[in-house]
């Protein structure tokens, strides 16, 4: 064993044994230096007997040559503070209670399979790799404000360690290289505050499948440039992130495929990603929190949860902000998820993702900025889904004839409450609800939706079970589709604008088969485009016929106007009930449309208003005469019922005719007394009642049986008995329709 050469290495050999610090700064430079086998004298041997359980304590000492304690038992802890290493200690598969080295300066650091009770690194310089492979620590490794260098390698790999405390890499930690913790179980938090992990192009943190009984705070001031892994990691505590800055552009900047998180994940408080994160197939016990967050992946995924569980709330909120997709599909929340004042961005795109989502709470997007689609078809929601104020804009490329570029995609989603589009809510692009299934109301009183080349609103087949609301301000701008909806409650379109003037025959408002339950509100909506009710249906109807201006309301200038099939059971209290009024309405239809009338018919019959029913029912034979496309001689005859008895709705009018032919027919037969032959008797006929005789068929008063006509009257006599048996059939035909009420 080589004596002592210099004063520092006489110092350690007198001093160090007693366990107090030896600290050689009094020194000169070469005075300082100390052999790497006088440590190795005093850690194995006979030495080592020598040393106080306090161990050794070397202070700024210089140590020449490789200290090699490989597969030694140390019995004592070593302590380095302010000392310089020439070369790389070696400790592999070594066993001592601690390894201290703090403010040193080292090449590296070799102590895989080391067994130790702590390892601390904290302040120091490492311009080469520290490996902690398989090394099993009883307590902590603390490398606080330590700067580890190994450009292109590991600058920490410490893959497969147990460490029954924390992994503390804080306080201005610097690693250029990466740090690998994988498979590592750690019994305390992993805590990289404030620390710089770089390295570009690769893992600057790889924690994959590592067992972490603590939290993992990657928090404060942290930055790392390079991947940040930890895929299948199992953490009991909360994973950190809030201010951090994360870079890995075009790339994965956080991923946390698969790993168990006990508590919540947060990325909020300024945190900021260039690269995805990732979270795909995550279980995280709390909430996910994004608040305030910057994440930007353009062109690709910003945000990735796929098949994620969250148990508590996940928040998007308060300027949290998004290049590139959020992806949440197959998601589930046990809480809500909450969105206010987010700003999506992801043009010709998708900006949020979350389709067949099953979502506890409520789903807030509140004044949410969105360029790109929102998808969220088949999601289920456990509370309400909100969009007050949201802004959401998906113009895409050009679709040709007819583009649904949908800036909220929602078809088939389950929403337990009330979905709220309203109090300045705007789209540019379809909002799509088809199929949708809302618990309570569809409310978008004052919101403003524009698609000019196809769909503003499609929610085709959707049920809802509260009312659709579509008052006080509402604007569409292109189709309002709403074919075979199921509405519990109302539907209220008072002071709405519907336009659609693609075409010259577009629909703004399609309802074709839809069902109401409650009441349709019709009134003071501006149109501009055409109304589709066919085969429709409300419990009732309230509309604003008989303005001063617009007799007909807001149904003036709507084309086309579908009303066939339209069932209703009465006009509401403040709707115009006037026949005169409603069959101004029903002649403004698109063709005739035989059903819409005899809805009419129907309602005043069971409101026992038949005379007003019976207007009715001329006005509809009259709109067929004139625009049904009747063959002339049906229009015709069509025109002969009107006017003599009404349709059969005025039987009335034949007694007026009747008269008005036994009259004339009177005045026949006296000025031309002498053209009637007595067949017994002598004399002349009794005008009146001559005439009345011939007219009437059920009535014999002598008179004709008495009197042969002659001549040209001869042709008079026998028109008259034609028109008494027509007119008497069309009166007959007539009462009985009024006394079957027909």
């Amino acid at each position: 064993m080589a004596s002592a050469t210099t004063e520092g290495e006489r110092r350690i050999l007198a001093e160090a044994p007693s366990g107090e610090p030896v600290d050689l700064g009094d020194l000169l430079d070469e005075q300082r230096v100390v052999s790497a086998d006088v440590i190795r004298r005093l850690c194995v041997g006979s030495g080592a007997t020598t040393v106080d359980a306090r161990g050794i304590r070397i202070k700024r000492a210089r140590i020449a040559g490789p200290l090699d304690l490989s597969f030694c038992d140390v019995p004592h802890p070593l302590r380095f503070e302010a000392t310089t290493f020439d070369a790389t200690p070696d400790l592999t598969g070594a066993h001592l209670p601690a390894l201290w080295f703090r403010d040193c300066s080292l090449p590296g650091v070799l102590a895989e399979r080391v067994q130790t009770g702590e390892i601390r690194l904290d302040l120091c310089t490492v311009m080469g790799g520290v490996r902690l492979l398989d090394a099993r620590i009883a307590g902590q490794v603390n490398c606080a404000g330590a700067t580890l260098t190994d450009e292109g390698g590991d600058a920490l790999s410490a893959d497969g360690a147990e460490i029954t405390g924390g992994v503390f890499l804080r306080e201005g930690f610097s690693a250029t290289g990466a740090v690998r913790l994988l498979r590592a179980r750690i019994g305390g938090p992993l805590n990289c505050r404030d620390a710089t992990l770089t390295n570009t192009g690769g893992e600057a943190l790889s924690a994959d499948e590592a067992e972490i009984k603590g939290g993992v705070f990657l928090h404060g001031r942290f930055n790392a440039t390079g991947r940040v892994r930890l895929a299948g990691a199992k953490i009991g505590g909360h994973v950190n992130c809030s201010g951090a800055t994360l870079c890995n552009e075009g790339g994965v900047a956080l991923s946390a495929d698969g790993a168990v998180i006990g508590r919540d994940f947060l990325l909020g408080d300024g945190f900021s990603a260039a690269g995805e994160v990732r979270l795909l197939g995550a279980k995280i016990g709390g909430q996910l929190n994004c608040t305030g967050a910057s994440l930007t992946h353009e062109g690709g995924d910003a945000l990735s949860a796929d098949e994620a569980e969250i148990g508590g709330t996940v928040f998007l909120r308060d300027e949290f902000n998004a290049t590139g997709t959020v992806r949440l599909p197959g998601t589930r929340i046990g809480g809500g998820l909450n969105c206010v004042g987010a700003t999506l961005s992801n043009e010709n795109g998708v900006a949020l993702m979350a389709d067949g989502a099953e979502i506890g709470g409520y789903v807030f997007l509140r004044h949410l900025s969105a360029s790109g689609e929102m998808r969220i078809p088949g999601a289920r929601i456990g509370g309400e889904l909100y969009l007050e104020g949201a802004t959401l804009t998906n113009e895409g490329a050009d679709y040709g004839e007819f583009a649904n570029k949908a800036a909220l995609y929602a078809d088939k989603i389950e929403v337990n409450g009330g979905v709220y589009l309203r109090d300045d809510f705007s789209a540019t692009g379809t909002v799509q609800l088809v199929g949708a299934k809302i618990g309570g109301d569809l409310s978008c009183q004052g919101a403003k939706l524009s698609n000019k080349q196809g769909y503003a609103l499609w929610a085709e087949r959707a049920e809802i079970a509260g009312s659709v609301d579509f008052r006080n301000g509402f604007n569409a701008t292109g189709e309002v589709r709403l074919i075979g909806i199921k509405i519990g409650g109302d539907l209220n379109c008072r002071y709405a604008k519907l336009v659609n003037t693609r075409w010259a025959d577009s629909i703004a408002l399609e309802l074709r088969e839809a069902t109401i339950g409650g009441t349709l509100y019709f009134d003071v909506v501006e149109v501009g485009g055409g109304v589709d009710l066919f085969r429709a249906s409300s419990a009732t109807l309230v509309d604003d016929l008989g303005s001063d201006d617009h007799p007909l309301g807001s149904w003036d200038g709507v084309q086309p106007l579908t009303l066939e099939g339209f069932a209703y059971a009465r006009f509401g209290e403040q709707a115009e009930w006037s026949s005169k009024l409603r069959r101004r309405w029903l002649t403004a239809t698109t063709g005739f449309q035989q059903g819409a009338w005899q809805r009419l018919i129907e309602v005043y019959r069971a409101q026992g208003q038949d005379d007003e029913a019976a207007r009715a029912a001329i006005a509809m034979q009259n709109d067929r005469v004139a625009r049904a496309g009747l063959p002339w001689y049906l229009r015709a005859g069509r025109f002969v019922l009107w006017a003599v008895v009404g349709h059969g709705y005025r039987p009335w009018l034949a007694g007026l005719w009747a008269a008005a032919i036994i009259a004339a027919f009177a005045l026949v037969v006296w000025h031309w007394s002498g053209m009637f032959v007595p067949k017994q008797g002598s004399g002349s006929p009794q005008p009146v009642a001559y005439a009345a005789d011939t007219f009437l068929p059920i009535v014999n008063l002598g008179q004709a049986d008495d009197w042969q006509p002659t001549g040209w009257v001869r042709w008079i006599d026998w028109s008259v008995i034609l028109l008494g048996w027509a007119l008497t059939t069309l009166f007959v035909a007539g009462f009985t329709r009024i006394v079957r009420n027909e």
